[in-house]
């Protein structure tokens, strides 16, 4: 992770807890889904944003790809297939990947076999009817780990500087013969809900004007847990704290480097301006 401190600004995570919702008319799904993988993204120059996923948490039920359980519903088993990138726009009003005007798909691998598409049935209310939901149409080009971005999902256009971006990863598994048309039969696909740690991390990283040297974090240091003293034998001008949705709550200078009393404990993203440029990290508040 050092690796990926930039001296102009660092990349971010935010923290998303959340509660998945699904409808009583949802076709069949089990219930447990793989755990999400680990996800970093840095800015490499040319305006291009490079995401890369790892899955080796030893506490993840997917760790190496190796996800599968037996649902004793169908009588059948759910195995890893692929993985699934979204841009992301905070803050938003719930997560929920499949709301366009917050989430949009910029990648997808998944494994080389006979598995392409997957569908979910789904009750349609107005029509009264089920319905086939397209939920991924996999490239079927084998599982990648790494992938490049060089445009906005949202703008279509090339990544603004000085601007940040942020992205979610998740896994998902198919019982590729669930689909018999039915509401309440299996479906095809599931996609998981939280990481090994029962978190959602949304990555974000920041496209910068001009190449920059990486810096080591001895350069700032930041108390975490946080204290009352946030930023300790170091030298620097600003820093702002923000919190899991990206709204800034406080600004410190070193005259005023005291936490305000009204941050309840938990995950707060903080930047700090330093002789070398911004810096942000992820700090916790106990």
């Amino acid at each position: 992770m050092d690796s990926c401190l930039l001296s102009y600004m660092k990349n971010f995570t935010l923290l998303i807890l959340f509660t998945a919702a699904f409808s009583a008319l949802r076709a069949q799904l089990p219930t447990e889904t793989p755990h999400s993988p680990d996800l970093e993204t840095v800015y490499i120059g040319d305006g291009i944003i490079q995401a890369t996923i790892s899955n080796s948490n030893p506490n993840s039920n997917n760790a190496n790809e190796d996800f599968s359980v037996f649902d004793p519903v169908i009588e059948d088993d759910w195995n890893f297939e692929g993985y699934l990138i979204y841009q992301v726009i905070i803050p938003f009003p719930s997560f929920d990947p499949t709301n366009p005007n917050y989430f949009r798909l910029v990648g997808q691998s998944d494994i080389q076999n006979e598995y392409g598409t997957l569908v979910n049935q789904d009750y349609n209310l107005i029509t009264d009817m089920c319905e086939p939901t397209v939920m991924v149409e996999g490239s079927n080009q084998g599982i990648e780990t790494t992938y490049n971005f060089d445009t906005d999902a949202f703008t279509g256009q090339p990544f603004e500087e000085d601007q940040f971006y942020c992205f979610v990863a998740f896994s998902y598994a198919t019982n590729p013969d669930g689909d018999d048309g039915s509401c309440d039969g299996p479906s095809q696909f599931i996609r998981s809900s939280t990481d090994a740690n029962g978190e959602q991390l949304i990555i974000c990283s920041t496209v910068m004007p001009t190449s920059v040297d990486e810096i080591s974090m001895s350069n700032i240091q930041i108390a975490n847990p946080m204290s009352d003293e946030l930023i300790v034998n170091s030298t620097w001008y600003e820093a702002k704290i923000f919190n899991s949705m990206g709204q800034q709550l406080q600004s410190l200078t070193p005259n005023q480097n005291q936490l305000g009393t009204h941050l309840s404990p938990g995950m707060y993203v903080v930047a700090v301006r330093t002789p070398v440029g911004w810096i942000r990290r992820t700090v916790i508040k106990g």
